[in-house]
């Protein structure tokens, strides 16, 4: 029974903790980590205000945002779990509200921290671009806007202005009704709605106040009033001068001073109360600080006007196009841009389109271009006069245009066919003068191409030239040339007589010999025609041609086997050359020798070339046998004794060669051919049967001397 009893009880015990682990497993899993926003930067401030906060979520590299009264106003990427990020408050009333940061992924949100709103009041004059100002006489919008505040309230203010005498002007007391978020603006226009004794007739400073009905002040600003549109400027930029409160009986000058000296002034009359002046910015301005004045008489106006305004530096992207004489575009020349203020020069070479950049400060420049030699001083051959940079001139269409005293000189070469001719050389000698005014002497040269056309793109024109042209640095041709626009001029080698006499090793004259001509630049395997020939050397060795001017290789064959590769030059009218042909021709003396190294008569000596029987002949009683006539390379000779060959031999025949063959197979007696192991065998059984022999009869002696 107490067995039974603590089964029992340990039954129950394992029933109850399963039971509580699942059901702390489910509480854990309905419960998620939460993100943490650990700080807010600051804790206070006016709509507008950046505010920096610090936090992590749960989830590595997760996405986060920041909610402002539950409305997102941030959003990015947790660096892993760390959020640091900055927002600036929205529009939104006076108070206290939350900031909660979020977990994306997780859909979980961190506990709020409190930020209270201030309220914020603001007044302010329009915004001008930079470097702009408000002139004399002119209407300035000015702006009251209040943030922050309760919603829907009701603000009775007024705003007022202290100009630069120090005398206050003030608008009738306005309403500016906040909206749900506690915002409002209204604006008002100074002298407009400041009373009939307002104005704006002052250099210098004006406060601005924004003073609610109870005459505390809530916001100031300011805004200042000059006498030009802007306080800087650059070179060519027009300064618009305007003063206010002047009559027209009043005598007015206006000065423009610059290191106290006048460099503008002018006398205007005043119309309804005001004068208006504009002074262009000259080319040669120099940079810095200038004073403008302007004078009243009989009564001089209080205070004065007067102001100072900057001149600055300013630079444009400026495109400058070379083109020849047939308005086409010049690569390779300089231009140079010349700075007329100060003499600065910046310069840079013109690319395929002819085109050349610069980044120029606004002047006055010329723009010249110059022939370009890369052995000798450079020509002017353009010039731009006086031009004005107050602009980007960059365009297509906008670029500066500079006409080149340059043209292309084109020479086509032929032969007397009329066929194009390429390989001729092209020379050039010219004398220009420089930029230095000295004269100089110079030379280019070039090379016709396959099309049989050289060019000279780039050259100055109204010069005379001499065009110097041959082939392989020989010449046939001398022209003179003025180049006014793109020329061509047209050249035509001449053709010449070529004789040919060939001969043999002898120095006997061949013939009947194929002898071919090739151009040297087409190669002999170019198809028969005007610079490929062949024919066959006459009874006296010769052979004859009509080639143009030029280079040539011959080869001379002997029944299709070459014997002779040379090249020459033609280039005189008749052209003569002998050519010899060492390899034919040639003697092969061939010795067949038996064991002993004595002639063998009657074997056979068979010649081949290239698989071919040249010759084939019995050898005499010495053993030799001689093969004439033979054109020199490459051989194979076979040894033939009986129905068997003996011998094979490879070689080569330069000069006569004399060649043995040792047949140690057979031995030669009397004629007859045996084979050397049996003249051998036979021998020694004779040599045997002679000592047997010579024994016998000694022994046959000694027993009959015995007797």
């Amino acid at each position: 029974m107490h067995k039974r009893t603590m089964i029992v009880r340990f039954f129950t015990l394992i029933t109850i903790f399963i039971s509580a682990s699942v059901l702390s497993a489910h509480f854990l899993s309905s419960v998620q980590a939460q993100p943490t926003l650990i700080s807010v930067t600051p804790e206070e401030g006016t709509v507008g205000t950046e505010v920096a906060i610090i936090g992590e979520i749960e989830t590595v590299n997760g996405s986060y945002e920041v909610l402002f009264d539950n409305v997102v106003v941030l959003s990015g990427v947790a660096s892993i779990i760390d959020v640091a990020d900055s927002f600036h408050v929205p529009n939104s009333t006076t108070g206290v509200h939350e900031i909660k940061l979020r977990d994306v992924s997780n859909e979980t949100e961190s506990a709020s921290i409190d930020f209270t709103v201030t309220p914020d009041y603001v007044v302010k004059a329009e915004a001008l671009p930079e470097t702009k100002q408000f002139q004399e006489g002119s209407n300035v919008t000015l702006f009251s806007v209040v943030t922050g505040e309760e919603t829907n309230k009701t603000l009775r203010v007024r705003i007022d202005v202290v100009d630069p005498e120090n005398v206050t002007y003030s608008t009738a007391e306005f309403l500016m009704q906040t909206s749900p978020l506690g915002n409002a603006s209204m604006s008002r226009v100074f002298p407009v709605d400041f009373g009939n004794e307002s104005h704006s007739s002052f250099v210098g400073d004006y406060t601005l106040k924004l003073v609610s009905s109870t005459n505390e002040t809530l916001a100031t600003g300011s805004f200042e009033i000059g006498l030009t549109d802007a306080t800087e400027y650059s070179r060519f930029q027009t300064v618009n001068i305007k003063a206010a409160n002047y009559s027209d009986f009043d005598q007015i000058t206006a000065v423009i001073e610059f290191d106290e000296e006048t460099v503008f002034q002018i006398t205007p009359v005043a119309s309804n109360g005001s004068i208006e002046v504009n002074w262009t910015i000259p080319a040669n301005a120099s940079l810095g600080t200038y004073s403008l004045t302007i004078d009243r008489k009989p009564i001089a106006k209080t205070p004065p006007d007067l102001q100072d305004f900057m001149i600055v530096s300013a630079s444009y992207a400026c495109k400058v196009r070379a083109v020849n004489t047939e308005r086409k575009p010049v690569k390779g020349v300089l231009i140079e841009a010349n700075n007329m203020t100060d003499n600065a020069v910046s310069e840079n070479f013109t690319d395929a389109d002819g085109f050349v950049s610069f980044f120029l400060e606004a002047t006055n420049y010329t723009f010249t271009a110059f022939w370009n030699s890369s052995t000798a001083p450079r020509a002017q051959v353009g010039e731009i006069a006086q031009t004005s940079l107050s602009m980007n001139v960059t365009g297509e269409t906008e670029h500066l245009l500079i006409n080149c005293s340059l043209a292309n000189l084109i020479i086509v070469a032929r032969d007397e066919a009329g066929t194009a001719l390429p390989l001729v050389e092209t020379r050039i000698n010219f004398t220009y003068v420089s930029r230095l005014e000295v004269p100089i002497n110079e030379s280019l040269t070039s090379q016709t191409a396959i099309n049989g056309t050289a060019k000279f793109p780039v050259l100055i024109t109204n010069i005379n030239y001499t065009l110097i042209v041959g082939r392989y640095g020989s010449r046939f041709g001398e022209y003179w040339v003025n180049v006014t626009k793109a020329t061509t001029v047209n050249v035509t080698a001449p053709t010449h007589r070529l004789t040919l006499t060939i001969y043999d090793r002898n120095q006997t004259r061949l013939a009947g010999a194929q002898v071919k001509v090739f151009e040297s630049s087409t190669g002999q395997n170019a198809p028969e025609g005007d610079y490929v020939k062949e024919v066959t050397s006459n009874d006296f060795g010769e052979a004859e041609f009509n080639f143009t001017f030029g280079r040539y290789g011959v080869i001379v064959f002997l029944e299709g086997i070459q014997v002779n590769e040379t090249h020459l030059d033609v280039v005189t009218q008749p052209t003569e050359s002998s050519i010899y042909c060492s390899l034919y021709p040639l003697t092969l003396n061939i010795t067949i020798q038996d064991y002993f190294g004595q002639g063998i008569e009657n074997a056979n000596v068979t010649v081949e070339r290239e698989g071919r029987r040249v010759a084939s002949s019995n050898t005499q009683g010495n053993g030799v046998v001689r093969f004439t006539e033979l054109i020199g390379g490459g051989y194979r000779v076979i040894v033939i004794m009986g129905e068997e060959t003996y011998a094979i031999k490879e070689l080569r025949l330069q000069e006569p060669e004399a060649v043995y063959f040792r047949i140690a197979e057979v031995t030669s007696i009397g004629g007859l051919l045996i084979g050397t192991s049996a003249f051998l065998s036979i021998l020694l059984v004779v040599v045997l049967i002679a000592v047997f022999s010579i024994s016998f009869f000694i022994t046959s002696s000694r027993l009959k001397s015995e007797e």
